[in-house]
């Protein structure tokens, strides 16, 4: 079987992020508040598997649209 793999600029159009924004996620440990998406680096060229980027997506939530949080009636103190 092989493995699906995207060097850093395929990576970033993928999850919808710029290949600089993916680069240093890689030395921060973060990106868009989540844990970064593992690589692999082999010499100068960093990989990124197919899988491990569909599994990252699926840490973020699914909503049905933007607009609900913002059409709840406010609790009292004024936060909703």
């Amino acid at each position: 079987m092989t493995t699906k793999r995207f060097i850093s600029k395929q990576a970033a159009a993928y999850i919808g992020c710029s290949p600089t924004t993916l680069k240093s996620s890689r030395s921060r440990g973060t990106l868009f508040g989540q844990v970064a998406p593992c690589s692999r680096k082999m010499g100068r060229i960093v990989l990124y598997e197919l899988s491990t980027l569909d599994e990252w997506i699926e840490r973020f939530p699914t909503i049905a649209n933007t607009s609900y949080a913002a059409n709840q009636p406010e609790k009292e103190g004024g936060v909703r």
